[in-house]
């Protein structure tokens, strides 16, 4: 499955995180003070996937990702799961 392709400002702001290890700490001090949730979305778009393209992925629907990313939800640990696999990644708690 190829990756979204990125313009404009997220665009500038991967390739910047990419460059620059101050502006990376100092998005990294940011995403860490986040939600879960919103935790998600960011590393989502930071790996270039849509929301379509991770349901794919972690085997959900588009809603329930769009779900998972709305401020204040409450997923389930089982949708938690099949996300961080699906972005690669260990959820720490």
């Amino acid at each position: 499955m190829k990756k979204e392709k990125v313009s404009g400002f997220e665009k500038y702001f991967i390739d910047t995180l990419n460059k620059d290890i101050e502006s990376r700490t100092l998005f990294l001090k940011f995403y860490y003070e986040q939600p879960l949730t919103t935790q998600g979305a960011l590393l989502r778009k930071y790996k270039g996937l849509s929301q379509i393209m991770l349901a794919k992925r972690a085997k959900l629907t588009q809603p329930e990702i769009a779900r998972f990313e709305r401020p204040g939800a409450n997923p389930r640990m089982r949708t938690l799961q099949k996300i961080a696999s699906a972005l690669e990644i260990m959820p720490v708690m």
